[in-house]
This record gives structure tokens, sequence and C-alpha cells, in this order.
């Protein structure tokens, strides 16, 4: 195990138990997915952080190669990309090296940026539309199938959710070259063990996304506070509501006195009547108010003695007393009145209409009764002897002394019922005194009320003396009121004297403040149900945001950066300084300038440089080709899955010297992985083809060409005659002739004579492409002028009879191409398919022949 994993393993003991469970899992080679970051956050935001295994030496995975190797296969222009001809595709093979030939204006770039669009790219572009169509963006379309492993997957379409394997491929292009030298460039290359490092802080951010998704959804979820007062005891318990706020403290902050309304309306009355009134005003109010309270509670104070149950008592003793001294008058009287004609005489109503008489006579009559009488008082007769003498039997048994005392128990009784029957219960100075109590405490006026129906019932039972005692022993309560109510006048009272203007504002502001205090209790009452929501999402939030503490990604950056520069940047640097010495740059390295997240970036710079003005300051434009392509070569050469890489015109501006150099380094790069090049340059076309030839690498060829109504876009599955080399064209002319071999019957002469001439034609410019290539560019090269001493034994080769077999047969074969207007005199007819035969034999002779002597 390297020192690297050791360290890795080390660090990881002092993580959380989650993060541990992850490097675990990564370890092991597990891909973590959406559902698994969610049930990361469900056990954090549950507070579940159960300890786990420490990672062991056992576990750490053994290289980064894990990545499958990615080849473009395809890619399909539907429609609205450039001006490009919808429907073409260019189909590229999964191994060696894809040529994509294309003149200036031909398409070929337009296949290019779709590509770039799609891949990892330094530098990023918009693929425009047809400019002179109104289509927009909203348009687009292509499809780019891509093969992982040799496995040719499904069509993906553009734009799109691509495949995330696609940035696997890498571009380049003239200004990705630019931003590999202006701008800051990661480090691709991560050793195994790095890359659970890597794994970890994206597991913390995905973790963080769900949780900061949840958080945003808590916040959501926020409960409205209730309005209360801004500076009362309720504002107060709002304001510190959080996460550790108890049930019983929510329960105290909204408890609020069952009386509560009640008297919140009378403290809004008081209110109003302070404020409609002024200190001397409310003084006499107070006075008037305490004067109402003496009087209603001095009457109930009578009205408890007048009719208690001693005063009804006292009646009931007067008349049972009355009935008996009445029994015992009549049981003591010597006159019997059983004889008398009319019944009853005697009892005491009798006695009543007796009694009467007598008032009657001595006051309106003015005569004696009934010794004077000698008239009946009530009928007017003339009273007979026998009647005057009844008259006289009659007051001998009133004046009797038993019948007296029984005369005045009975005046008593009555006198004692009639006491009750005419107590005023409810006299107006009382009533109007219990209005205005009504007004200050309606609880009070309503008691007492009470208390005077109560006695109204005793008053109106005064004849049935036994009903009228239980109704007097009924109304009896602990308090009549009186008392109570001489405290209250006692209370008002002592405000009234201790009314002035400073102290009538002072009471009006106290009595707003419990008011306030007051409506802020009814209001948190009301409100606890929500109050008691926002502590339990307080709490939910709090469990997240602890939760979310621990995704943090510093404590990993700084790990990763810390061993990406002991354990990456020397070898990056060091194949940075290859890669450009092989592209002819001197004193130039790259340079460590930061990172994040653990990924370091680097930019070229000046090795011993005392100055520090830009790159392209200093570099010429081929140098900076250059230099960006020494950076995408160290990124391609550290990228382990092997995956392609596109480039588009890489030596556009390199001399042929680099050019050159180009062309081998990516024929070896394609030994392992598939390479893709555009370009429109016919020399960089024949270097690929010979690198390739040397490395013995596949080369396959496509171009990118113009309709004939100059549309761009149209792809072909090999190169236009101008590129190829003689081998390639030998090729070309032999499938051409057996073409013309198989159709030459149905011809007329004159379409045999342009088809004859035009094979010809070619072949004779094959004959001249030997010659430069495979005879004078042996020596010379025509590209980079480069004088080649060793190859002159190909000239002293050549024999005579080489030179005449060509001489011979490039005569024969112009005579039959149309160069020149044919002569009369030799009535020129096409050659015959042997006659073609034959000269390609002869082609391909001496040409197998002459690359023997370059050996």
């Amino acid at each position: 195990m390297t020192s690297l994993e050791h360290e890795i393993i080390n660090w990881s003991k002092d993580r959380s138990a989650w993060q541990i469970s992850v490097l675990r899992r990564l370890a092991r080679g597990e891909v973590l997915r959406s559902d698994d970051f969610i049930e990361i956050a469900d056990r954090l935001a549950a507070a579940d952080n159960s300890p786990q295994p420490a990672l062991r030496s056992d576990e750490m995975p053994g290289s980064n190669s894990g990545r499958g190797q990615i080849a473009l296969r395809m890619i399909r222009v539907v429609r609205g990309v450039n001006a490009l001809v919808e429907g073409q595709r260019l189909d590229i093979p999964a191994e060696g090296m894809t040529v994509v030939y294309g003149d200036n204006g031909s398409g070929k770039s337009g296949f290019a940026r779709l590509l770039k669009a799609v891949s990892r790219s330094r530098h990023r572009e918009d693929v425009l539309t047809d400019i002179f169509t109104v289509r927009d963006s909203n348009d687009q379309q292509a499809e780019v199938t891509i093969s992982a492993d040799g496995v040719d997957q499904a069509p993906d379409r553009w734009p799109g959710d691509l495949p995330v394997e696609l940035q696997q491929v890498g571009f380049f292009d003239e200004a990705c070259g630019d931003a590999y030298l202006a701008a800051e460039s990661e480090v691709t290359f991560r050793p195994a063990g790095l890359f659970l490092l890597d794994g970890l802080i994206r597991a913390c951010d995905e973790v963080k996304r769900e949780l900061n998704r949840r958080l945003a959804e808590n916040q959501r979820q926020i409960e409205t506070p209730p309005t209360v007062s801004t500076n009362g005891p309720a504002a107060q318990f709002l304001q510190g509501i959080s996460a550790d706020t108890t049930p019983d403290e929510v329960k105290i902050a909204c408890t609020t006195p069952t009386d509560a309304k009640d008297k919140l309306d009378e403290l809004v009355a008081e209110e109003g009547r302070l404020r409609s009134s002024n200190a001397n005003q409310e003084r006499r109010r107070l006075e008037n108010l305490a004067g109402y309270y003496d009087t209603v509670g001095q009457h109930l104070s009578a009205m408890s003695r007048q009719l208690s149950p001693e005063a009804v008592k006292t009646a009931i003793q007067e008349r049972d007393k009355a009935r008996q001294l009445r029994a015992i008058a009549t049981a003591t009287s010597g006159q019997s009145f059983e004889s008398e004609p009319v019944p009853g005489v005697g009892t005491q109503a009798w006695r009543a209409l007796w009694e009467a008489a007598r008032t009657f006579a001595e006051g309106e009559a003015g005569q004696l009764f009934p010794d004077g009488a000698e008239n009946c008082v009530l009928c007017h007769q003339e009273l007979a002897a026998e009647a005057k003498e009844r008259f006289a039997k009659f007051e001998e048994s009133v004046r009797d002394e038993a019948e007296r005392k029984a005369a005045d128990a009975e005046r008593r009784a009555t006198g004692l019922i009639e006491t009750i029957q005419q107590v005023d219960v409810r006299p107006l100075n009382v009533l109007v005194a219990l209005e205005q109590i009504s007004d200050n405490n309606e609880e009070v006026a309503r008691a007492w009320s009470d208390r005077l129906h109560a006695f109204e019932s005793i008053v109106a039972l005064a004849d049935d003396l036994p009903r009228c005692r239980a109704a007097a022993e009924s109304a009896v309560v602990e308090s009549d009121g009186s008392t109570a109510g001489s405290d209250t006048a006692s209370a008002l009272r002592i405000k009234a004297e201790e009314i002035d203007p400073s102290q009538h504002a002072a009471r009006l502001s106290a009595l707003l403040d419990e008011q306030t205090q007051l409506k802020d209790s009814i209001t948190m009452a009301g409100a606890q149900p929500s109050i008691e929501r926002e502590v339990s999402r307080l709490e939910e939030r709090c469990l997240l945001e602890d939760a979310k503490r621990t995704t943090d990604t510093t404590g990993i950056t700084r790990k990763a950066t810390e061993l990406t520069r002991s354990h990456v940047t020397t070898l990056v640097r060091d194949r940075f300084t290859r890669e450009s010495d092989r592209l002819q740059l001197e004193r130039v390295t790259l340079e460590d300038t930061g990172g994040h997240k653990g990924r370091l970036q680097h930019r070229p710079a000046f090795v011993g440089a005392v100055q520090q003005p830009a790159m392209a300051a200093v570099l010429s434009e081929g140098e900076q080709t250059a230099l960006g392509l020494a950076g995408f070569f160290t990124e391609a050469y550290f990228d382990e899955s092997r995956s392609a890489i596109v480039l588009d015109d890489p030596v556009s501006s390199l001399d042929h010297i680099r050019r050159g150099k180009v062309a081998t380094r990516l024929a070896d790069l394609a030994k392992n992985r598939q390479v893709v090049v555009f370009t429109h340059s016919l020399v960089f076309v024949d270097e690929l083809r010979r690198a390739a030839d040397k490395t013995e690498v596949s080369i396959v060829e496509r171009s990118v060409e113009r309709q004939g109504n100059g549309r761009p876009g149209v792809c072909l599955e090999s190169h236009p005659w101008k590129t190829r080399d003689a081998e390639s064209r030998l090729g070309d002319l032999e499938t051409k002739l057996a073409g013309i071999r198989r159709d030459m019957s149905g011809w007329q002469q004159e379409q045999l004579e342009k088809e004859t001439a035009d094979w010809a034609g070619k072949l004779s410019e094959t004959w001249e492409r030997i010659l430069r290539s495979e005879v004078v560019g042996r020596v010379v090269d025509p590209n980079t002028m480069e004088v080649r001493p060793k190859m002159l034994k190909l000239l002293a080769g050549l024999t005579e009879e080489d030179n005449k077999q060509f001489q011979d047969s490039y005569g024969r074969i112009s005579q039959w191409a149309r160069r020149h207007d044919k002569s009369l005199e030799l009535n020129y007819v096409a050659p015959t398919v042997k006659e073609m035969e034959a000269e390609l034999k002869c082609v391909r002779k001496w040409v197998k022949r002459i690359k023997k002597y370059a050996n």
C-alpha cells in the first residue's frame, strides 16, 4: 500500500460516521446515486450518526481506471446546425485514427463545433443555426452515438440530457489552445485513492443539496407569528422561540384567564370613559358611582332586615298567638251566639265588621255605639228593643278581657303582614343606581338584581306566611352585597380623591397596557397550535442545519489538495515538460495556482523568468498553438480510460517541423484510443497518413463537402482525389476500371471515350504523385523542403529500363487523357479495358520496385 493510501486511511478516522460509511462504499466500487444521497440525508435529519467501522487498508482500490473507454461512433445532423445539410451523418470507427477532410466552407467545422458542444472542452461556444434563416436555437437537433468499452450505445439527442460519459471525450481547437495558454486548467490525473476523496466531496455536495432542498421546504412551512404588541411579554416570548422551547413554556405563554373577554370589554369601556372625560369629570363620575354602590348596598341591607326569615317568623308567631287568644276568648265568653239567626257571630270576621260599624257610627254618624244607636248603621232601620238587647250583648262580649287580648294580638299580626306587603323592593333611586352600576360592573349589577327579585318573591307570598318564610330562607346568601358595595364605594372614593390630570393620564396608560397584555394573551391562546407547529419546524430545522454542517468539504478539499500536490503535481509537470519538448518549446513548465475541492489548477509559465508577462506576449502564434497542444496531450496521457480525442485544425499556425511532430504524436495516441482529426490541410492529411503507416495505426478517410447548390455538410466515406496518396489512388482506379468493364456494354461511344479519358487522366496524375512522393519526395520533402541525403541511393537505383517503362506508360496514358485536341489523322480510338488493365498493372509493378530501392 502506498503512502498516499496510508495517509487517506489515517485521515479518515476523524471523519463523521456517515462519511466513513461513504468512503467504505466508494472503496468497494459502489456508485452512489440520488436515492443513496436521500437516504443519507434522512439519517442525518433524524440525528442518526451510528458509529461505523474504520476504513481498512484491504478496502483501498488499486486503480482509478474503472471508467469505461468511450469512443464516438456517429454524429447526425437532424436540423438547425449551422447551415449544414439536414439528415447527413458522419460515421466514425471506434479504433485508430479518423481523418475528416474538408475545404474551407465545406461544413467540416460545423460537425466539429457540434462535437465540441457535447464533449469535454476548455472552451465553449454556441452552435448557431443558419444565420440566413429565421430558425432559432429551440429548433436545433442532432444525434450522437457513442460506444462504451466497445459496446455501441443507443443514440442520444442534442440538445438534451446527454450521457455524462461524453465528458470523457477530449476536444481541442485553436480556442481551446488559447484557453490552455491563458486560463488555469485542472490536473486530470487522479490516483485511485484521491478518487475516494473526490467521491466523498461529491457525496457531501449531493447530500448538502438535498438538505438545502429540505431547508428551503422547511422555510416555506414557517408559521406566521401572531400579531402582538412589540414590547410585551408575548412579543418577548415569540422573539425567543427556538428549537429548545419546551411544551410547558408554550402552554404557559398561551394561557389566558377564563373571563379574559369579559375583562377586556370592561377595560375597553373604562378606556372610553377615561378618554371622554377630564380629571374633574372622572372624579365626579367615581364619586357618583360610589354613591350608587352605597344606595343599592344600603337598600339591600334594609331589605335583608325587613324581609329576613326572622321578620317573617315574627309575623307567623304573632298570627299564631292571635289565634290562640281568640280561642281562649271564645271559650271563656259567657255569651253564646249559637241561637242567633245569623251564624258566625263572634268570629274574627264578624268582629271586624263590628268594629267597622263602631268606627262609622262614632265618626261619621256622630253617635255612640252601640248604646246611642237608634237605627242600624247598615240598613238604617229603627232598632227594636230586642235588637238593642242583642247589640248590648255583642258589646259586652267584645269588651271582655280575653276578647281584648285576642283582638290586640290579631291587630299586631295583621300589622306585621302588612309591613311585609308594603315593602318597596325596587324603588326608583335603586333602579337608577343599578343601571349605572351595570355600566361599570355588569356582573355585580346582575347579582344584585337577582337578589332584589328574591325579595320580591317574599313580598308576593306575604298572604301565605309558611311559603313566605320558605322564600325568605331560600333567599338567604352568604353576603347580601351591602358589604361588597360599601367596599367598592370606598375604593371608588379613594380613586376619586387620588385623581389629578397627571394621574389621569397615567391611569389611561396603565389601562391601555393592561388591555394590550390581555389582547396579547387572547391572541396567544388562539395561536397555540401554530406556535407549537413553529417550534416543531424549528426543531426540524436545527437538525437539518446540524446535518448540513457535517457536509462541509473544507477539510476534505484541504486534504485532497495536500495529497494532490505531494503525489500528482510532479508527475503532471514532468509529462507536460515532455510534451512541450516534443513540440520544440523550451523553458516552459506548469505552475501550481491553487484549486477548488481538491482539484488543483495549473497555468503554463516560463522557467526562470524574472518578469511575468502574459504568455501570448512572448510566444509566437505557432508556439502558442504548440503550447496548447502540449497541455491537451498531457491531459490525454493521464486519461486512463483511453477515451476518444477530437481535434479541429490543430496545426493551422504550426511550421512544418512542429506539424510533423503533431502528426507523429497523434498517430502514437491512436495506438490505444480513438483519434478524430478535422482538417482542411492537404499537407497535414499526407503527414497523418505517413505517421499512421509508420506506427502501423489504421487510418480511416472521411470528408465533408458542399452540395452542387453550395449547401455545406455532405458527408462522404472517403477523401477527395486530391488528398489521396499513390496507393489509395491506384486502388480507386482499379475499382473504377471494374465499373467500366461492368457498364460499358450499355454506353454510346462518346460516353465510353469520356469515362476512359477521365480514368486515364487520373492515372496520369497518379504517375505524377508517384514521382513526387516516392522518388523526388524521398530525397527532398516537398512539404518541408528537408533534404534527405541517405535517400540518394533510391535515385542511384533507378535503371534505364525504369525510365523507359515510366516514359512509355506516361506517354500512352497522356494520349488517352483529354488534355489536348485529338489529331484527325490519328483517328483516336478509346483504349480497351485490357489496355487499361495493362497500364495499371505496369504502374503497380513500377512503384513496388522503386520502394525496394528506397529500403
